[in-house]
């Protein structure tokens, strides 16, 4: 495996959802930083064919939907 390190500010959280109304949607959702873009994080629990668990993720650039009293106000960094 390689390890890839990233400049020091690139961070992010994923918490449980608590509203997955369905398999298809995460179980974890959160925020992060990278290069100075904010970004959402998705993730769901998986398990492989050999039976370890791991956890899938997804960054996308967050939709302005006009609300200013967002999740990234509540960031822990």
């Amino acid at each position: 495996y390689r390890l890839l390190t990233l400049p020091p500010g690139n961070k992010g959280a994923l918490f449980k959802e608590e509203n997955k109304k369905s398999d298809r949607h995460p179980d974890m959702t959160g925020q992060g930083l990278v290069g100075g873009t904010k970004y959402r994080i998705a993730g769901w629990s998986n398990t492989s064919k050999s039976g370890k668990k791991y956890l899938k993720v997804t960054f996308s650039l967050p939709q302005d939907n006009g609300d200013r009293n967002n999740e990234a106000d509540d960031l822990p960094f």
